[in-house]
């Protein structure tokens, strides 16, 4: 009877980790359009750990505040100069902002992707019923964010 207490709870625990591993995967699919391809594996809601293991600590500038975490990693190709991750308190990506050279047009390169903005001055995408990205240019930057984060 001990045996069969011990193998329901690795098959329960099994089923857990398997069911998060493929949220993680449908969060990533979902956000594949959206998040540049140069950074693969980067999206909206994985963990500051999972970044640092994905891009290297070595490569990346971290500051710590009460709510905020900010990372930035001087990225130097891709015509990308430098790109900023924003983690909530709870660690989760909440927010990456794409700074482009001077000699790309980032507003006009999202513009002809993205087409007309659909809210505002900005790009809304709802994803599924948990994650709706807002995306925005802003002085040759990209921003990609989880509108839970904002008030509009």
């Amino acid at each position: 009877m001990k045996f069969n207490h011990l193998y329901f709870l690795i098959v329960l625990f099994s089923l857990a980790f398997i069911f998060s591993c493929s949220e993680t995967a449908k969060l990533q699919k979902l956000q594949k359009s959206f998040i540049p391809q140069t950074l693969p594996n980067i999206y909206i809601g994985m963990t500051l750990k999972d970044l640092e293991a994905q891009r290297g600590m070595s490569k990346l500038s971290v500051v710590e505040r009460d709510i905020i975490t900010i990372v930035k990693e001087e990225y130097n190709k891709d015509s990308i100069a430098l790109i900023q991750y924003q983690f909530a308190k709870d660690k989760k990506l909440y927010e990456v902002i794409i700074e482009y050279v001077p000699e790309v047009n980032a507003n006009a390169n999202f513009l002809a992707k993205f087409g007309a903005f659909n809210n505002g001055t900005e790009w809304a995408f709802t994803l599924d019923k948990s994650l709706k990205l807002k995306i925005w240019t802003y002085q040759n930057r990209l921003c990609i964010a989880d509108s839970k984060h904002f008030k509009n």
